[in-house]
Formats: C-alpha cells, structure tokens, sequence
C-alpha cells in the first residue's frame, strides 16, 4: 500500500515542481519585455545626469573614475539646445 501511495507523490510533486518553474521563467520573461518595451520608449535622444554628492554609491556598474557636471556645462548644453534642455524635477 506504501509504496504506490509514495510513486503518486513523488509524481505529484515533480509535475508541482515544473509548472511552478515554467509559471517563473514566463513571469520573468514578461517583465523583462515589459522593462525593455518602456527603455525603448525613452528613444536614443534622452540623456540622463545624476549628481555626484551624496554617499551612496548607487550604482553598481562602474565604467571609469566619477565624472560630474558643471554649471558650465549645463548653461552651455542649454545654449547649444534652447528648447531641448529641462530637468526633471525642476528646481
């Protein structure tokens, strides 16, 4: 009488164990779409600057020593593009 029962549950629990995987390998794929979708939506014409203060770190892929802008550089970017230079949040 065990050893039928114990088959029926080890069945059970492997057809268990792959739905739960392939229900979060598609939850994971539709949000990875649903994240690539809103990056494309930004466009190729969005430029993003963050200040340098602050002690956090933030992010976690470095690609050189820490750059950071300046009050130059930002009336000369609203110089070079009067009407495509804003903040967010404005001041």
């Amino acid at each position: 009488m065990g050893t039928p029962l114990r088959s029926v549950l080890t069945a059970l629990g492997v057809i268990i164990g792959v739905a739960a995987v392939v229900a979060l390998t598609a939850i994971g794929q539709g949000s990875t779409a649903g994240v690539t979708k809103n990056l494309e939506s930004l466009g190729t014409n969005l430029l993003t600057v963050q200040s340098a203060r602050g002690g956090g770190g933030g992010s976690l892929v470095r690609s050189g020593p820490r750059q950071t802008i300046t009050v130059e550089d930002a009336e000369a970017l609203a110089t070079a593009f009067p009407d495509r230079v804003g903040a967010w949040p404005p001041p």
